[in-house]
């Protein structure tokens, strides 16, 4: 969504100027929502905001690829085209935009922490990377069917950390290690 909002926004029917400022509120959402989620992680927790960020997106995705599929059909179908991406962006930026960095950084003592940020980080650009020069190969094979994909990926992601990942707000990392010893709660 980020690196192809604009091709995204053209496909589904706006002009081309419009989907630039369409792009820029993409970005001027997640920078906001990205802020919000801050206060929120102390709120909720980490694990509910990542569950509700998840599954959001599981959710806007299949928006998405219904008003690319009925576009034709309804004109105003384009307009939930960009609520949808926009509703999508706001659960990333404040779920699994924000949440695996300050998780990861609390899952592992002082010794282990700097070796599995690291593989967390590379993950991360490995993956933004697999998906930047793919996601054009993909939308060419799948057109409107593009978001169905990362949709069932994401519900995975959800059911994963539904019943691996286990809330660390408020905890110890002594805590935590204990939530792992007999299983997440």
């Amino acid at each position: 969504v980020l690196y192809y909002s604009t091709s995204l926004f053209t496909a589904a029917g706006l002009e081309e100027w419009q989907s630039k400022y369409a792009t820029l509120g993409v970005g001027s959402v997640m920078v906001i929502m990205t802020l919000v989620s801050i206060p929120l992680m102390d709120r909720a927790g980490r694990r509910t905001l990542h569950l509700y960020g998840l599954g959001g997106m599981f959710v806007f995705s299949l928006f998405i690829t219904i008003s690319l599929l009925i576009k034709e059909m309804m004109s105003w179908m384009t307009f939930i085209s960009v609520i949808s991406t926009l509703c999508f962006v706001i659960f990333f930026s404040v779920g699994p935009g924000s949440i695996p960095w300050m998780i990861t950084a609390e899952l592992f003592s002082q010794g282990p922490r700097p070796a599995a940020m690291s593989i967390a980080v590379l993950v991360n650009w490995l993956s933004n990377f697999l998906v930047g020069i793919g996601f054009p190969k993909m939308q060419e094979a799948f057109e409107n069917y593009t978001f169905l994909p990362f949709s069932v990926l994401l519900a995975c992601f959800w059911v994963f950390t539904y019943y691996k990942v286990p809330e660390t707000k408020n905890k110890t990392f002594e805590e935590i290690s204990a939530i792992f010893q007999r299983g997440v709660d």
